[in-house]
């Protein structure tokens, strides 16, 4: 197998992968579902937390009904 080829199949089987959530970590929509907001004000609450230090952001691959897996932005309140 050649270089390329090598890459070619290693970028297709990491794209297939998802990743486990820990359950902490949660979408804006979830955020929103669980304080009651619209997601837009959800946003503007959460990227406050995120200037203010009190909320971190991560992309974790996650499955999507049209795309496949896909790297969503996941966010939690850093505790303490």
């Amino acid at each position: 197998m050649d270089s390329a080829q090598l890459l070619k199949e290693l970028k297709a089987a990491i794209c297939c992968q998802s990743e486990r959530v820990p359950k902490e970590w949660k979408t804006m929509a979830q955020w929103a579902k669980e304080w009651g907001t619209s997601v837009s004000h959800t946003i503007r609450l959460v990227r406050k937390g995120i200037d203010l230090g009190s909320i971190e952001q991560k992309k974790f691959r996650v499955p999507n009904g049209r795309r496949g897996v896909y790297p969503t932005w996941h966010y939690r309140w850093k505790k303490g």
